[in-house]
């Protein structure tokens, strides 16, 4: 695992053998393994960062998973964080690495979109699971205009003005500039 993924690969090596003992084969294989543990790795950061977790954050994740990965990976996934969410995690900073040399910036908006739906999957999106969201859209690069516009997706749906800042545009925009705006992040997403 350290050989191909640094330190996190080491610790995720370490707990996928200790957990199946099976050789995992292909370089390809274990950044793609890297990759979906340093994912499951935020997840558990930000569900753990109101200080509760809730079933509900629990099964979101694992749907995600089953839906992204299948179930018989996320199955494997979920043996081995079972057995390592009450553990020390490597630092988010070293994760956000990981996963930055593995993806392209189209897909860290999208863990993003993932990691705000994950905080409100609880129907409250608590500010510290904000700000280590927030931190990690910082090391992923992702600018203060994308972050806010992904944020306003999940909190106060029912504002208009909500409308306008996940567009980035202005309350006073034309109709033409609405749409404009809107081809713009749908190109983007």
């Amino acid at each position: 695992g350290f050989m191909y993924g640094g330190f996190l690969g080491a610790f995720i090596g370490y707990h996928l053998g200790k957990s199946i003992g099976k050789n995992f084969g292909s370089k390809k294989k274990m950044f793609e393994m890297s990759f979906e543990m340093s994912l499951l790795v935020l997840a558990t950061m930000v569900i753990r960062a109101d200080g509760k977790v809730t079933k509900s954050e629990l099964d979101h994740v694992r749907l995600f998973f089953i839906q992204s990965f299948g179930r018989r990976k996320a199955d494997i996934y979920f043996k081995v964080f079972n057995e390592i969410k009450q553990k020390p995690f490597p630092s988010l900073r070293s994760v956000c690495v990981e996963i930055n040399q593995s993806v392209n910036h189209k897909t860290r908006l999208q863990i993003i979109h993932f990691l705000f739906s994950l905080a409100h999957s609880d129907g409250v999106v608590d500010k510290t699971e904000i700000n280590i969201i927030k931190k990690i859209s910082k090391y992923f690069w992702i600018n203060d205009y994308d972050f806010n516009s992904i944020e306003a997706m999940f909190l106060n749906k029912n504002n208009i003005v909500n409308s306008y800042t996940i567009l980035g545009i202005d309350k006073s925009a034309s109709d033409d500039d609405v749409k404009k705006a809107y081809r713009k992040i749908v190109k983007k997403y």
